[in-house]
């Protein structure tokens, strides 16, 4: 299992753990911890949006301005 795919599963083990905990101390930590794990997943997706992106998106602010429409 790869690492994105360990911490998915991750973070909902967490969400199960919690809407079964009774404890309010431990449901407070199980609840932090489940904000980092989505805090973390959330960053991981946007760095591979932007890393994934192209340089150019045809047709917007330039490809026609540099060919001299």
């Amino acid at each position: 299992m790869d690492n994105s795919t360990r911490n998915d599963v991750d973070w909902r083990v967490l969400c199960e753990q919690a809407s079964k905990e009774e404890d309010p101390e431990r449901l407070i930590e199980l609840v932090q911890r489940l904000n980092e794990a989505l805090e973390e997943r959330q960053r991981r997706r946007i760095e591979k949006q932007f890393y994934n992106a192209p340089d150019v998106v045809p047709g917007l602010c330039g490809e026609r301005a540099v060919a001299g429409f």
